[in-house]
């Protein structure tokens, strides 16, 4: 989604008003995971990293997601 510079602040809004849980983000790449992370952290979003996909199902947080 492209959201003019006006209109980034009711993103923000709306964005934290979802129902969304939690946004995993799987990269094995750690300087995409941080910028991924901060960049859904500016705007309100729920994240947490994780280095692989088998490190992500291992946690559990799979269960967050929203379906």
């Amino acid at each position: 989604m492209i959201v003019p510079v006006s209109d980034a602040a009711s993103f923000s809004i709306m964005a934290t008003q979802s129902k969304t849980k939690l946004v995993a983000i799987v990269d094995d790449d750690d300087l995409m995971r941080g910028a991924l992370q901060g960049l859904l952290k500016a705007v309100g979003l729920p994240a947490q990293a994780f280095a692989s996909a088998e490190e992500f199902l291992t946690s559990g947080q799979y269960a967050r997601l929203p379906v």
